[in-house]
């Protein structure tokens, strides 16, 4: 019997890959087939008082195709989390 080959990963493992963390997401832009998510962290001026503000945390920017699946995955696993997102929206716990 031939031995099997396993596949490669999807995905190679990059321990030096950054996590990013943003409080929310601020807004999306549609550039030259491209997909712009505009994030943002809530941040504090620490030698002074103040309230928090919005600061920048980072853009990701996806070819379109890549958003549309982004979105319908993403859609998909919050649904199986018991997250969903239209329910979530016909009851006013989000905001449209």
């Amino acid at each position: 019997m031939p031995e099997s080959k396993s596949a490669p990963p999807l995905v190679v493992p990059n321990p030096a890959a950054p996590d990013i963390f943003a409080d929310e997401l601020v807004s999306l832009e549609r550039v030259n087939g491209t997909i712009r998510f505009h994030h943002a962290v809530l941040r504090r001026d620490p030698s002074a008082a103040g309230p928090r503000r919005r600061v920048e945390a980072c853009t990701i920017i996806l070819p379109e195709a890549a958003a549309q699946r982004l979105c319908l995955a993403l859609y998909d696993f919050l649904n199986k989390q018991g997250l969903d997102p239209a329910k979530m929206v016909r009851s006013g716990e989000v905001a449209q």
